[in-house]
């Protein structure tokens, strides 16, 4: 299990996740984000 995890997203906006409501790949960033932190502190 990783400590951090690097993902690099080319010609995205830095502020990515706020785009989540119009962008699909802001949801699968959030997603991806979503799936780390549970595996490292579980589900709230």
């Amino acid at each position: 299990m990783s400590a951090a995890e690097l993902e690099v997203w080319p010609r995205i906006p830095h502020v990515l996740h706020i785009f989540a409501p119009m962008l699909s790949e802001a949801r699968e960033a959030v997603a991806g984000a979503t799936s780390w932190l549970n595996a490292r502190i579980g589900a709230a």
